[in-house]
């Protein structure tokens, strides 16, 4: 299993994606399936994701997908990041956060699952703006992906 990441710098911005995969053929069953859980958890807060929403709300969201699926315990970070000026930046918000995305907020979804035993780690991730009724893609690229693996 592989997690391919491309940080792109652009007039002092960075915008970073990640698509899991497995390299040299296809992947098992159960590698198939821990990538589909990956990208199912992150569609869960993207349905959720608008001005408004408290980002708690989203964290436990997409937590709760993980934990209803027995995959809980190697979900070890909140799945959403700021994004701008550094790959990775605030906020990092958790599931106690009470504050509401607002339009015009730079987010990343990086949603992962680390240590699984004889899978390892993988995630994807990909950047949106808030808006008011929904995101706006940063990336057509993965969020093209995204989609075509749900039937989309």
């Amino acid at each position: 299993m592989i997690m391919a990441c491309l940080a792109t710098q652009y007039e002092g911005y960075i915008a970073s994606d990640e698509w899991p995969y497995v390299a040299g053929g296809k992947p098992t069953r159960e590698q198939a399936a821990l990538i589909d859980h990956i990208i199912r958890a992150e569609q869960v807060g993207i349905d959720m994701l608008s001005g408004g929403v408290v980002a708690g709300e989203v964290v436990r969201a997409v937590k709760g997908y993980f934990a209803s699926n027995g995959l809980g315990s190697y979900d070890i970070y909140p799945p959403i990041h700021g994004n701008g000026l550094a790959e990775a930046e605030s906020p990092y918000p958790d599931p106690k956060t009470t504050y509401r995305f607002e339009p015009g907020m730079g987010v990343n979804f990086d949603v992962n699952l680390f240590g699984v035993p004889d899978l390892g780690s993988n995630r994807v991730e990909e950047g949106f703006v808030v808006a008011e009724g929904g995101v706006v893609v940063l990336s057509d690229l993965i969020s093209g992906l995204r989609r075509r693996h749900l039937g989309r």
